[in-house]
């Protein structure tokens, strides 16, 4: 849930940054509240406008949201690494929006880790069936497309809008008292 919250702290700016003065009135006043100050002033530093900083400071939403399907199993442990991937396609995707060509082609490119976990969340869905996962557990893994489209359509935005939405359902996943025990990492002991 934490991932899914940072993907949402920092949507608004996000969207003023990409928007302008056209962004949603909601992000517009939520960006100039005092706590988006510290953000504010990434403008310019290192040489990267906000815009690629929100991209940027957008990484830690990835992994928290990835990491705890890597306990699942194989399939949805696949999913989880997917997450992981996102991290660094996000960092490369938003330092290449202003990028001279051929780099320049790779702004958006999370678009297709976006797309590969849905994609990965069906076998993930069965394999969980299969190894008697709950009912609800693997039908929601199963929902991971409508969750994608429904969290971007309702936020406007790609990959923060979607993160918010995806977070949820990984923190469901996790969370709920009925959700299978993740295996825990051992060290082999001789």
């Amino acid at each position: 849930m934490t991932g899914a919250a940072w993907a949402l702290f920092l949507l608004p700016p996000q969207l003023v940054a990409w928007d302008g003065q056209d962004a949603p009135t909601w992000a517009l006043s939520a960006e100039s509240l005092p706590v988006y100050g510290l953000v504010r002033e990434l403008d310019g530093a290192g040489g990267l406008e906000l815009y690629a900083w929100a991209g940027v400071l957008l990484v830690p939403a990835w992994l928290l949201i990835g990491w705890p399907l890597l306990g699942y199993g194989r399939l949805p442990g696949l999913v989880g690494v997917l997450f992981l991937l996102g991290a660094p396609v996000s960092v490369t995707s938003y330092l290449a929006e202003g990028a001279p060509d051929p780099w320049h082609s790779l702004w958006g490119a999370e678009i297709f880790v976006l797309l590969a976990i849905p994609l990965a969340a069906i076998p993930a869905a069965i394999s969980a069936r299969s190894r008697h996962f709950p009912p609800w557990w693997w039908t929601l893994l199963a929902c991971t497309l409508l969750v994608a489209v429904t969290s971007t359509a309702a936020f406007g935005y790609f990959p923060h809008g979607t993160l918010i939405g995806l977070g949820v359902e990984v923190a469901a996943l996790a969370l709920l008292p009925t959700a299978p025990r993740p295996r825990r990492w051992r060290l082999a002991t001789s």
